[in-house]
């Protein structure tokens, strides 16, 4: 419990920075806004026991803050693939799909670093992670499994890094490269993600 409570203070403390993040100096324009798209596969690391991944889409927007620097909000859904369940031995045992899956609100600070090769964009941030294990069973056997279950929504800490050329260009192809760590009580999940990522 004591770890929660530490983890989600270190999710505040993350979200808070990317908020007092300071203001442009000049006024808002439309012009300056900036958005991406991702699409590619996710999996989670933790628990170990979690099934092999499948897609990932992503998506948002940001505006420049400081030289450098750029801060936004981006959203992600996660469908982080399935396992078969067995309850019991012989031929009384039931069998029940177990799906994994994630949705994922963050506010993330951009660095656009210069002179590191490849590296474009460096992004960290805190948001909130909604974790999804649901059952599906044949024949009633659904209450045997009730306690692999899950829909809870835990704070969240997210890293990632973006593989990008063509700086100025109006679109720009990448690769993403994505962590996640929600801190739900019990079992954190932390997941990987690598995405092919439009820039535009």
């Amino acid at each position: 419990m004591r770890r929660g409570r530490v983890a989600r203070l270190a999710a505040a403390a993350a979200l808070g920075a990317v908020l007092a993040a300071p203001a442009p100096a000049a006024a808002f324009e439309w012009s300056t806004v900036r958005g991406h798209f991702g699409l590619g596969l996710a999996q989670l690391v933790s628990p170990p026991d979690a099934p092999g991944g499948s897609l990932t889409v992503s998506g948002g927007l940001d505006v420049p803050v400081a030289s450098g620097w750029r801060a936004g909000v981006a959203i992600g859904y996660h469908l982080l693939g399935s396992e078969t369940a067995r309850s019991g031995s012989g031929t009384g045992s039931l069998v029940a799909n177990l799906d994994y899956n994630g949705f994922e609100t963050m506010a993330l600070a951009h660095w656009e670093p210069r002179g590191l090769g490849p590296l474009a964009r460096l992004s960290l941030g805190a948001g909130i992670f909604n974790g999804h294990v649901e059952i599906s069973a044949t024949g009633g056997g659904g209450a045997a499994f009730r306690d692999r279950a899950r829909s809870d929504t835990a704070p969240a800490l997210g890293l990632d890094a973006t593989l990008m050329r063509g700086r100025g260009a109006p679109v720009r192809v990448g690769l993403e490269l994505s962590v996640r760590t929600a801190f739900f009580d019990e079992d954190p999940w932390t997941l990987g993600a690598a995405r092919v990522v439009f820039h535009y």
